[in-house]
């Protein structure tokens, strides 16, 4: 065997593996027991990199539960806000910060039975120490219930530039919520099913890292809102960049395959 098709064979493979998303975390709750309440203990194994653990503030309350009431296969958690004020509900927090230059992307199953906030209900925020990178939201007003998207650009704080971007939000159905960014560019976008995609947005300058994930901040009225989740994940993707690799080793293997056709 040649060196060069060695080079070829040993470039792809390295390619190919490092374009596949890794899991930084993930959970689908079913490995806590139905009726636990606060699920507070470290992920399952079943999460390679980080881990992490959830807590839930004391104006709220969570629940594991059988999702089939809630029209899922598998285990769902569900979170009630009772108070007012802007005390993130539940937390996320992350045994380290991740600070890779990796395309990231935060994703998670979400149906709202009950919205009574007017004042803006967090679907699912990815935060730093000191701020918000970005935040997926939802409010009602008039009857109506929204979508907003938003990233903070100020060095510490809430979410600073922000738009709706969907109107028509249905309660008590399934819809997947997904943040994605990249922290060496700052950039973050996000979809919820059956919406278009707003515009992206940027996030401080100064934010390298993120180590939270929040759901269910408390802000506005207080008003009772109740909201179940499911199959949250975290990844993070290698940039096209890595590609170079891949589409070197093809050439090295084609241009070595064509030489050899050509003396047979």
């Amino acid at each position: 065997m040649k060196i060069t098709h060695i080079i070829a064979v040993t470039l792809t493979l390295i390619a190919a593996q490092s374009l596949r998303a890794q899991t930084i975390t993930a959970d689908n709750f079913n490995s806590y027991a139905i009726g636990s309440g606060t699920p507070s203990s470290t992920f399952p194994s079943a999460v390679p990199t980080y881990g992490g653990t959830w807590t839930v503030s004391a104006t709220g309350t969570a629940t594991v539960q059988d999702g089939a009431a809630y029209s899922a296969a598998s285990n769902v958690m569900t979170f009630t806000q009772n108070g007012s004020g802007q005390t993130p509900l539940i937390l996320l927090n992350l045994p380290s910060a991740y600070s890779g230059t990796d395309t990231w992307t935060a994703s998670i199953d979400l149906r709202v039975p009950v919205l009574g906030d007017t004042g803006g209900f967090t679907l699912l925020s990815i935060n730093s120490s000191i701020n918000r990178l970005g935040t997926v939201g939802m409010f009602t007003s008039g009857g109506t219930n929204y979508l907003f998207f938003g990233a903070s650009t100020v060095s510490a704080g809430g979410v600073t530039d922000f738009q709706n971007f969907g109107i028509g939000f249905s309660l008590n159905t399934w819809y997947t919520v997904t943040l994605s960014g990249n922290n060496a560019t700052q950039v973050i976008s996000a979809s919820v099913t059956g919406f278009s995609a707003p515009a992206s947005r940027f996030y401080n300058t100064n934010v390298s890292s993120f180590n939270r994930v929040i759901l269910g901040d408390l802000g506005g009225n207080g008003l009772l809102t109740t909201a179940v989740v499911d199959n949250f994940s975290l990844t993070a993707v290698p940039e096209p960049s890595t590609s170079v690799m891949l589409i070197v080793g093809a050439a090295l293997l084609l241009g070595r395959f064509r030489k050899k056709s050509r003396v047979s």
